[in-house]
């Protein structure tokens, strides 16, 4: 299994299980939306990468890319990805205002309050310290890095992205 894929296997997971307490529905309905926007991109970025299609793929995305969609057009590739951003921020930002409604839900209670605020802290060190961190040499490898406007959050000296 590719480096990146377990960290994000694992931020979905937590994101789940921070927005369980908001019924499982909710849950549901955030596992289905993170399923969504992979095949989404998948289907839109994947296919316009230099990584399409081969098992040396970073991502690990490039392979079952090439079985869902036919190849685009690698020049698309930073705009795509940049309109992609908001799609994938949105799964990331989700389990943190659940979470936030699930806290505030739990304030007149010191139990409760900590049982909130676990899942809450475990999903954001690992969406926003170690999934970035994993990344780096994933990115840092990646053909496609150059013109890739997701380097910005995982490589150091990338702020403006390409």
């Amino acid at each position: 299994m590719n480096a990146h894929l377990l960290p994000l296997a694992c931020v979905y997971f937590l994101g789940a299980w921070v927005l369980l307490p908001l019924g499982w529905q909710v849950s549901l309905a955030y596992g289905l939306y993170v399923i969504a926007s992979n095949l989404i991109f998948m289907v839109t970025i994947c296919t316009s990468c230099a990584n399409f299609g081969l098992r040396r793929c970073e991502s690990g995305y490039g392979p079952v890319a090439a079985r869902l969609a036919g190849r685009g057009r690698p020049e698309d590739f930073p705009r795509r990805f940049r309109l992609y951003i908001p799609l994938v921020a949105a799964g990331w930002v989700l389990p943190v205002l659940g979470g936030l409604v699930v806290l505030y839900r739990s304030l007149w209670g010191l139990r409760d309050m900590v049982l909130a605020l676990v899942p809450v802290l475990v999903f954001s060190i690992m969406a926003f310290v170690v999934m970035p961190r994993s990344s780096r040499d994933s990115c840092s490898r990646c053909a496609q890095r150059d013109s890739c406007p997701g380097t910005r959050f995982t490589l150091p000296g990338r702020e403006k992205g390409a």
